[in-house]
């Protein structure tokens, strides 16, 4: 049953029609700053007039760049509203990966505080730079100066529902990121999908935790501003008594958590210190769902439901999600990624694109109004990853599933080289892309290692013709740290001389895995391997 289904409509003019209804009720509340509906909508049509009055046509691409606070929704919204294409930057990115972003999006202009100003304009001299510090002032309670106020006559364009809402880059097989284009349709077909599951309301209270960059804000921030929900924004170190410790204070009701970090909390030993009663819905996904603590989750919280959401980037956040509520202490079975949301149809194929019947594995592929319509400028990675299969587009997600008699789909593994950590999903390319540009790595391979306290760990082994020093190391990571983001730099790197071999001539990875789980480690977890 759906639960207070809402007309469809673009993400701006819904946020137009909660600021008639709810104007006093907090939209987003960061720190001690906090923005009605009514401020939220207010604010962001001035910078979407703004952006139209520079000449901005639909359609073009406006990268932000800028911190997580009430600046950064205004300017997601304004892009929204002026039907701009909102396409999310990490400052914490190297320079490189910044580059290469906007070099492919080409955009109209970039939101980011003024501080950054010297570093676009060494990356592209020619591009606009609005300072994010000009769509808000805190010592000031009007939003623009004399100077930067839009004339409320420069007129906002009416947006589509099938416009396209934003690009966003993530790993790409080729060792570049690829832009996911999102459409607004898409991201309402998901809203009204994910509301059967997690009902919020206007009288929601959410917790965002995810980066603007990671598509999980789709459903933590996005999907409650949808509903009339005040979203709380996060942007310290996700620690157990930080998250559990604003839940308690703010009566937060749901929130969205990626699983190692609901592994985390659970595996804390604090979760009884702090009282969580308030929370009605946790979503939860990007990784395997650790059954011992969602167990945990369940017996603290008394009615608690968990969504174990799956989906890739291209489909929306999510598009398959299986409800999880009954008390199984002895449970071990990994927990199924259950069934295709409203809209989504699904096979499993094997290699040849043929459907498998129920209980053998393959391929699993996604179709629906939820699934990108291309790679922003990649034309060759759409027409690989985009199938028609009679009449109907499928997206392939390289995901290894199998479908049991019940109708719930259940997880095995990667197809391809994309791996995920902490709910970032990596592709193995871009990695080795990094590793093979410095000259002295003659080979190398990368693996994860579960660590009983840090979860999974991302871990570099190469090949060096270089004596086997920690400074060698070190020039191998600070190369790394220049050209990818932090989460794809590997948390242990392992020097050697040889990389050790099966008979195959393969390399023995299980070797390496013990060799790293044997030892105590250096603050910058480089190792030498000699046989």
């Amino acid at each position: 049953m759906k639960i207070s289904q809402l007309k469809p409509c673009c993400i701006g003019q819904r946020l137009f029609e909660l600021a008639s209804r709810l104007p006093d009720q907090a939209a987003i509340v960061h720190d001690e700053t906090s923005l009605t509906y009514m401020q939220l909508n207010y604010w962001s049509e001035q910078f979407a007039r703004r952006l139209v009055s520079m000449g901005m046509k639909q359609g073009e691409r406006v990268c932000v760049m800028t911190y997580k606070d009430v600046r950064l929704m205004i300017a997601i919204y304004g892009c929204f509203k002026a039907g701009a294409v909102f396409v999310p930057l990490d400052p914490g990115n190297p320079d490189a990966r910044i580059k290469y972003i906007l070099d492919s999006a080409e955009p109209c202009a970039v939101v980011a505080p003024e501080e950054a100003s010297e570093r676009i304009a060494n990356l592209m001299p020619e591009l606009k730079h609005i300072p994010s510090e000009e769509l808000l002032s805190y010592s000031n309670p009007e939003p623009w100066s004399a100077q930067t106020h839009m004339s409320q006559d420069i007129e906002l364009p009416a947006v589509s529902l099938d416009a396209p809402a934003y690009c966003m880059f993530t790993s790409g097989s080729t060792g570049s990121p690829k832009g996911v284009v999102i459409r607004h349709d898409s991201l309402v077909a998901f809203f009204e999908a994910a509301n059967e599951h997690m009902s919020l309301n206007e009288g929601s209270k959410c917790l965002n935790l995810a980066p603007f960059f990671f598509d999980a804000v789709v459903v933590d921030t996005f999907y409650p501003l949808y509903r009339g929900a005040t979203v709380y924004l996060y942007d310290g170190l996700i620690l157990p008594t930080s998250v559990m410790g604003i839940v308690e204070e703010e009566g937060i009701t749901q929130f969205t958590a990626v699983a190692p970090i609901l592994t985390m909390i659970a595996d804390s030993g604090t979760m009884d210190d702090y009282n969580l009663s308030s929370v009605k819905t946790i979503w939860t996904g990007a990784d395997v769902l650790n059954v011992k603590a969602t167990q945990q989750w369940l017996s603290r919280i008394p009615g608690l439901k968990i969504v174990n959401g799956y989906g890739p980037t291209e489909a929306t956040c999510a598009c398959l999600a299986y409800p999880i509520t009954e008390l199984e202490p002895d449970r071990v079975e990994p927990y199924p990624i259950g069934k295709p949301l409203a809209g989504i149809d699904i096979r499993i194929v094997n290699e040849q694109l043929q459907p498998l019947p129920y209980g053998e594995a393959g391929e699993l592929l996604v179709s629906g109004i939820q699934i990108l319509d291309e790679y922003w400028g990649n034309v060759e990675e759409t027409r690989k990853r985009i199938v028609t299969m009679s009449g109907t587009q499928y997206y392939r997600t390289g995901d290894i599933c199998y479908l049991d008699h019940g109708g719930d789909v259940h997880f095995i593994g990667r197809a391809d080289d994309e791996i995920k950590i902490l709910g970032r999903r990596m592709n193995l390319n871009e990695i080795r892309q990094a590793l093979f540009a410095q000259s002295i790595v003659s080979d190398a391979t990368i693996f994860v290692v579960e660590d009983t306290i840090q979860g999974k760990l991302l871990v570099v082994a190469v090949e060096v013709d270089v004596p086997l020093t920690e400074a060698a190391g070190e020039e191998i990571l600070v190369s790394m740290e220049n050209q990818l983001p932090s989460y794809m730099v590997p948390s242990r790197l392992v020097l050697t001389k040889q990389l050790p071999k099966l008979p195959s001539d393969k390399t023995d990875k299980q070797k390496l895995i013990r060799f790293v789980q044997s030892l105590k480690i250096n603050n910058r977890g480089i190792l030498i391997y000699e046989e």
